[in-house]
């Protein structure tokens, strides 16, 4: 952002905190409201990297330039939350929406097969929401089916800048000669997709068993709320499926 600034020293101070209200509905239910604010100093990659070929993005090697103009991350986020606890039934579902100011993200000046060169950079505003869930369930003394869920969206509201010098390539604002329209708004890089697991504990019949084998699967579900200016592509789902015990 400032080619020409010689004074790569920096030093951040950074502040963090949250207040939290609980609600107790009745004696098995819980609601939870709180809101945080928390603060990143950018790492030493994306302040210093001169070139190195790391894989940060999809293409698997990419050239990464640091930015030593770049600023802390900001960040405020509301989390609302229900739980219930029974003897033989839990559960629980949140949500919550940060705004991000200075989310430090990539801004592509080479999208090429088999090279691609990014700029670390800060955008001035991006949001981060979604939610989780879990529960299970003890159906006999000796089987426990259960379940989690979790999804995040990713947007950068300020994608479209001008903050490059004209003599460099940008993929964060419009290039008429090579036909290219940035979006005032897109999603996220590197942001993971809807993620489901479920599956069955067998173990001891007691509260403290001594042994369980447990069978699950992971359901991925596949991505396309993308960042096409950075070169990301759509991916599709997938399934794991796992056994384990102890004893």
């Amino acid at each position: 952002a400032e080619p020409f600034n010689n004074d790569l020293s920096r030093d951040f101070g950074l502040i963090a905190g949250f207040v939290q209200n609980e609600y107790k509905i009745d004696p098995n239910w819980t609601a939870t409201l709180s809101f945080g604010h928390a603060e990143r100093a950018p790492t030493l990659t994306e302040l210093y990297a001169s070139g190195p070929f790391i894989g940060v993005l999809q293409q698997g090697t990419s050239r990464l330039i640091g930015d030593p103009n770049l600023k802390q991350e900001r960040l405020n986020q509301i989390d609302v939350g229900l739980q219930a606890d029974y003897d033989l039934f839990q559960f629980g579902i949140g949500g919550f929406y940060g705004l991000v100011d200075n989310y430090i993200t990539f801004d592509a000046n080479r999208l090429a097969p088999g090279l691609t060169q990014v700029v670390y950079t800060n955008t001035d505003r991006a949001s981060l929401a979604g939610f989780e869930l879990f529960t299970q369930f003890d159906a006999t003394a000796w089987l426990t089916p259960f379940a989690t869920m979790s999804y995040v969206q990713g947007t950068d509201l300020t994608a479209a800048d001008r903050r490059r010098a004209a003599s460099i390539d940008s993929s964060r604002r419009n290039d008429l000669l090579a036909g290219r329209r940035k979006t005032d708004t897109e999603p996220l890089p590197l942001i993971p997709p809807l993620e489901s697991r479920f599956g069955l504990r067998f173990h001891a019949p007691t509260k403290a068993p001594n042994w369980q084998v447990e069978v699950s699967a992971r359901v991925v579900n596949g991505q396309n709320n993308i960042a096409s200016s950075l070169g990301e592509v759509a991916t599709p789902g997938f399934t794991v499926f796992n056994v384990r015990g102890f004893w």
